[in-house]
């Protein structure tokens, strides 16, 4: 037997037969090309360029994570700058297409190496997966992925591309095992959304490891057993049963409402990017969508979307949904979302610069394009709006003229429409916790952003690494911003929420509660584990929790405190489900 450490990246323990993927790449052919070839080779690389685009629109992403890795290899394809280096080496270098292809993604793959960012340093993968497409088509070479599995197998590998993770089906994967790659890897990503137990940094895996090896894999504390002796199969036979019968009982509590073990009735929604029907279907269980990011219009789209297929996607999560409320935020374009055909001014600090509802009134056509569309939505089910980074009631109030003069415009043109939804902020600027009180005399209700919050709270860049440390999610001034918020607008008789990553993390669930939350908008995938977590305690321990942190100093302070709680306190099962102070 040998044990190999690597790094956990998605929970989860497997046992079964190593397949050891070495993914074939193309290499390109180094020609210089004379001037009568130059538009043949310009040619020839649009055309690749325009397969590759069309094979990626074709193919489905089963997460939203995949999606995303779609959307993104379509924006560097349509890359104007990228686009146009290409060109240059063709017609000044005289380099053909492979060449030039070659060239420009390897400039951009040697400066994101150089970079001591690790973020930076796990884009390589992207830019590698779109060259070696292009490469491909170029080539003429068929595709040598994962389709073909035709055995459940433990996956191993130097690197999975993005590409592998949208091919490979994930009934043929027990676990993933790979070199590269860390936590917030597109594999790691990938894999916890899929529920697939996956560990990484494990150096030379893929030449120490036969295909046909017995493993196990822990994805919990990232070792990997090969060719694992008697005493350890039964340990993990023990482990693997715990886990399931953990996720079991999660499973059965996804469908029942989510209530405390004495009966408080908490809304549990859930935060989607897409109207795509696997999104979609992944609310079924949720009390409505807390956050449905407009965003993917924008980002899968080589254009402005119109206010037509802006209608339609939302006409199709309201249908889909209804009577549930989905809560749709207006664009949140900028800081680490750009748009190839939206050029922005370049940003020393582009977190504070213009983005969102400020990109919004900055192009007031943008934003009325989607307003109306919302509207016209409105009219198929129960919809809600709200506006993301708003510092001030100023925004507020701006914004809301502007949807009363779409609404006008919609009546004049005669066309059907609803405008009497309520109209919500997102809470993620500090200023709007100091005046919460005064933010909710003009919103409806509040959604609080956390992943921003945080950031812009304690001032530490939530992408930079080197700010990881400070970057405190548990961090106590975190919580007594939120208390400010519920208090702020509770004393107008509006509803708040939160919709950031801090709402998804079973630890902070009963803290939240106890501050005086009642809904939560998380991700789809902790929906079972979140109402399995709110079932174990009382509103009077999650309220005690909550004042005790509170008092508390540093997040290392709060951080020790949730560990000495129980993970999850004896509940019992008549309770779940049954609401008694809706």
């Amino acid at each position: 037997m040998i044990q190999h450490s690597g790094v956990a990246v998605s929970p989860g323990i497997a046992r079964g037969k190593a397949y050891v993927y070495k993914k074939h790449t193309s290499t390109a052919e180094h020609i210089t090309i004379g001037a009568a070839d130059v538009a043949a080779q310009i040619a020839l690389y649009e055309q690749a360029s325009q397969k590759a685009r069309e094979e990626l629109q074709a193919m489905e992403g089963g997460t939203q994570e995949q999606e995303e890795i779609l959307r993104t290899h379509i924006s560097f394809l349509m890359d104007e700058d990228m686009i146009e280096e290409i060109r240059t080496e063709i017609t000044q270098n005289h380099k053909c297409a492979e060449w030039a292809v070659e060239t420009v993604y390897g400039q951009v793959i040697d400066m994101l190496d150089a970079s001591p960012d690790p973020v930076f340093k796990e884009r390589i993968a992207d830019f590698a997966d779109v060259r070696d497409q292009l490469l491909k088509e170029l080539r003429g070479e068929r595709s040598t992925g994962l389709e073909a599995l035709s055995e459940p197998v433990i996956l191993v590998a130097k690197e999975l591309l993005p590409s592998d993770t949208i091919s490979m089906d994930p009934a043929k994967i027990l676990g993933i095992v790979t070199e590269r790659g860390g936590v917030t890897a597109h594999m790691a990503v990938i894999a916890r959304s899929l529920a697939i137990p996956a560990v990484a940094g494990i150096s030379g895996v893929d030449e120490a490891i036969t295909s046909g090896t017995e493993l196990i894999v822990d994805g919990q504390t990232g070792t990997v057993y090969s060719q694992p002796d008697p005493a350890i199969l039964e340990e993990y036979r023990k482990k693997a049963q715990a886990f399931d019968r953990q996720r079991q009982i999660e499973k059965e509590y996804l469908p029942k409402p989510a209530c405390t073990a004495d009966g408080v009735r908490i809304e549990t929604k859930v935060n989607l990017g897409s109207a795509d029907e696997w999104e979609l279907a992944a609310a079924a269980c949720s009390d409505g969508v807390g956050l449905f990011r407009s965003e993917f219009l924008y980002m899968n789209n080589d254009h402005l979307p119109t206010e037509e297929e802006q209608f339609t996607a939302y006409k199709a999560a309201l249908e889909a949904l209804a009577p549930r409320p989905v809560t749709l935020r207006t664009m949140d374009i900028g800081a680490d979302k750009q748009l190839p055909y939206l050029p922005l001014p370049h940003e020393e600090n582009p977190a504070l610069g213009m983005r969102a509802l400020r990109l919004c009134f900055a192009k007031p056509d943008v934003f009325r394009t989607q307003l109306r569309a919302a509207c016209r939505a409105a009219v198929y089910g129960n919809l809600q709006v709200m506006f993301p980074m708003v510092s001030s009631v100023t925004d507020v109030i701006r914004a809301k003229q502007l949807l009363a003069e779409v609404a006008k415009e919609l009546a004049d043109e005669g066309i059907p429409f609803r405008a009497d939804f309520p109209v919500g902020v997102m809470v993620e600027v500090p200023s709007l916790a100091l005046m919460a009180s005064q933010i909710a005399k003009q919103a409806a209700f509040a959604s609080i952003g956390t992943n921003d919050l945080v950031q812009y709270l304690l001032a530490a860049d939530r992408d930079n690494p080197d700010m990881a440390a400070y970057y405190q999610s548990f961090h106590p001034a975190v919580f007594q911003a939120i208390r400010m918020i519920i208090e702020g607008f509770s004393a107008q008789g509006k509803p708040v929420s939160v919709c950031g990553e801090l709402g998804s993390d079973p630890r902070s669930v009963p803290i939240l509660l106890g501050l005086g939350l009642r809904t939560l908008s998380i991700s789809p995938a902790r929906l079972g584990e979140i109402k399995y977590r709110i079932a174990g305690m009382t509103m009077a321990q999650m309220e005690q929790m909550a004042q005790d942190i509170l008092a508390m100093g540093s997040q290392e302070e709060v951080v020790a405190y949730l560990e000495k709680q129980p993970h999850q306190a004896d509940c019992k099962e008549q309770t779940a489900g049954r609401c008694d102070n809706v």
